[in-house]
């Protein structure tokens, strides 16, 4: 692919997710703002990587980032500059992180005018933070003066072709804004961890700042509107009359203050220093003692502090002033690697300080734990994984769906579904009907799925209105599963959130049926939906999620038909959810050989084949996989003696297909295409 990466900020994540990219055969062109005061740039004039190009942009200035009037000039100036570069480049996909509002405008408007797949990188809520400064200064004021700001983002983001959001709760923002949540992925931000080890405490770049052989608290990065400084001066003053110093690598506004505070005397062991190169920044963090980061507590649904990923990988202690229920608290408490704090609470912030800086065994402790967690879950190779997924998707059909483009999207499905061949108009009428129903009266509808078999829909769930549009949702592989099940097999039904494809395989008599679905809510919905057919006696229902391990996991909440495990630093809207393998339960249930196994787990698809490995090879069943890379399941088929089909229910009949015409849909696996034919015909 043909792709443009650009992060406004200049980032060094962004850049290795670049390089990782183009060592896997892309071609990438990276663009980020060499203007900007928010930190010293890397020198990438030695950059040579094959397929890798990484570019700063200037308008010529110093980027005004805190007067509105000329910010919003220079935005506009810095977007028509990054449209430009992306149009000579020619790119497939552009993916864009961290711009200014009206950049990112620009820059989507060339995606759309050259049907470029646009993929809109949500790392901060500029609509949602305008809203919150602005109540904070004048709360009368908050709606009127933030509104044009979420309007424009709100419609972004619903005119992006995809969404990659850095927390949970962006997520359910996005999803709030009616966003298409088949349309946004949640990936947290990580840290680089092998181009910086841990340093030594009293190394060269504490020497030249005059601090050797002294404690040194460290703040670096952004002093903006949603971080409160005075928290650093109260530390200061704190920490006055001992050896020990506070360092405070930054600008802005909160660095202007600290200023004006030093200057008035009292603060003498505050050191300020501008943004650091970025071949020192590395020891930099090592030279601390305890490295502390803050954020406002209205800030933290629209922001996470990825600097607490960066101190996290550098091996050194935390204190963070950071509401509990941010993403980057939850990471600390999990990994334990720090001290969270509640914002406003200069005392206990203080406290954690001095009690860190007192215990060096603790210290220790809590800088190994952080790196350790960063060498686990901020490797490279996977994160590309999920964001080469994204960015491989269709190309921009230069325009977003908002609310009346989605309905008729989805009326275009109900129309062309081969289930409603002959009933599209009553199939349309339905579609009219529910609308008004969900979103009125607000009660679930009881709908045939089969001559003995029913489903209860709920409002606004994905996978329970696709069975009011279309009766068989997915018609060849559940017709496929309907001709093959007899009576004595069993089948397991992975991912089988409100249990259609459990419910539909129980109409077969005498057919038996594992069904797994971690998800508290879906669960709840499954039981209904086997108590609703009265086949408990059929169906062994069990709220457990199949993965490669046996522990526990965690899951995404606010998803719907979408939820799935996500690593701890992608937590957010999530519960914890016990997970085995498939193999393991089988040996502990006893269970006769597998005929067939559906698998929809949202991308975790690898890790639940990995966990089944010994059923495959014993029982050989059939298998409906859910595509999410074709690479690997086209891999793992061979591998297996897997071929990949398609079946032809007016005839009964199998041919072969490529996986990769599956791409985003269930594919058919089967280990013995003789045999399986037999068994459909008979």
């Amino acid at each position: 692919m043909r792709i443009v990466l650009h992060d406004f900020g200049g980032y060094d994540f962004p850049t290795e997710l670049s390089r990782e990219l183009a060592h896997r055969g892309h071609d990438v062109l990276h663009l980020y703002c060499s203007d900007i005061a928010a930190r010293v740039a890397p020198d990438h004039s030695g950059d040579d990587q094959s397929g890798l190009r990484i570019e700063g942009l200037t308008i010529g200035r110093p980027f005004e980032k805190y007067t509105l009037h000329r910010r919003f000039g220079d935005e506009l100036a810095y977007g028509r500059l990054a449209a430009a570069r992306v149009e000579e480049f020619d790119p497939r996909v552009v993916l864009s992180a961290n711009a200014p509002l009206l950049s990112q405008r620009l820059l989507m408007g060339e995606a759309r005018r050259h049907r470029r797949r646009f993929v809109y990188w949500w790392q901060d809520s500029y609509g949602i933070g305008m809203r919150e400064v602005v109540r904070r200064r004048a709360a009368g004021l908050a709606p009127v003066a933030a509104w044009p700001f979420e309007a424009l983002e709100r419609r972004m983001l619903r005119a992006s072709d995809h969404v990659v959001a850095i927390s949970e709760g962006l997520g359910a923002h996005a999803r709030g804004w009616k966003v298409d949540p088949g349309r946004i992925e949640v990936i947290g931000n990580w840290a680089p961890v092998h181009e910086r080890g841990p340093e030594e405490s009293e190394n060269t770049w504490k020497k030249a700042i005059g601090l050797a052989g002294r404690p040194l608290v460290l703040y670096a990065g952004t002093l903006g509107l949603k971080h409160d400084p005075e928290l650093l001066a109260a530390l200061a003053l704190a920490l006055d009359g001992t050896d020990a110093r506070v360092a405070v690598v930054s600008q802005g506004p909160g660095r202007d203050l600290l200023e004006t505070r030093r200057g008035g005397g009292g603060l003498e062991n505050l050191i300020l220093l501008d943004y650091q190169p970025h071949e020192v920044v590395g020891e930099m963090l090592g030279a601390a003692d305890v490295l502390v980061a803050i954020l406002e507590s209205g800030a933290a649904t629209f922001s996470v502090p990825s600097k607490v990923y960066a101190y996290m990988a550098a091996g050194r202690a935390v204190v963070a002033s950071i509401p509990a229920d941010n993403q980057a608290a939850e990471v600390l408490g999990a990994a334990g690697a720090g001290v969270c704090v509640s914002p406003g609470d200069a005392e206990g912030f203080v406290a954690a300080v001095v009690d860190l800086l007192g215990d060096p065994d603790r210290r220790r402790l809590m800088g190994e734990s952080g790196r350790a967690y960063a060498l686990r879950h901020f490797a490279p190779e996977p994160i590309a994984d999920r964001f080469e997924r994204v960015l491989a998707g269709p190309r921009g059909s230069g325009h977003g769906p908002g609310p009346v483009g989605v309905a008729s999207a989805t009326m275009r499905r109900i129309w062309s579904h081969p289930e409603n061949r002959h009933r599209r108009a009553r199939a349309l009428a339905v579609y009219g009907a529910w609308q008004v129903w969900e979103r009125t009266v607000r009660r679930p509808w009881t709908v045939r799925l089969t001559p003995n078999r029913r489903i209860r829909c709920h409002p606004h769930s994905t996978i329970g209105s696709s069975v009011l549009y279309y009766g068989l949702p997915d018609p060849m592989e559940m017709s496929f599963l309907l001709r093959l099940l007899s009576a004595g097999d069993l089948f397991v039904d992975i991912g089988a959130n409100l249990g259609i494809y459990t419910v539909l395989a129980s109409s077969v008599p005498g057919v038996r049926v594992l069904s797994l679905e971690p998800s508290t809510a879906s669960f709840a919905r499954l039981r209904e939906n086997i108590e609703l057919n009265g086949i408990g006696s059929q169906v062994t229902a069990l709220q457990v999620a199949a993965g490669n391990r046996c522990g526990q996991a965690r899951l995404s909440t606010a998803a719907d038909a979408m939820n799935g495990l996500v690593a701890t630093d992608d937590v957010g809207s999530s519960e914890t959810v016990d997970i085995t393998t498939v193999d393991r339960l089988l040996d502990d249930l006893d269970q006769t050989p597998v005929a067939a196994m559906k698998i929809d787990v949202e991308g975790f698809e690898p890790d639940v084949l990995e966990g089944a490995g010994a059923m495959i090879g014993r029982d050989r069943p059939a298998l409906v996989v859910e595509v999410n890379d074709p690479e690997w399941v086209a891999s793992f088929a061979a591998r297996n003696g897997y071929t990949c089909v398609e079946y032809h229910p007016e005839g009964h009949t199998l041919s072969p297909a490529s996986v990769r015409a599956y791409d985003g849909r269930n594919a058919l696996l089967v280990a013995d295409l003789d045999e399986t034919a037999r068994r459909l015909q008979r």
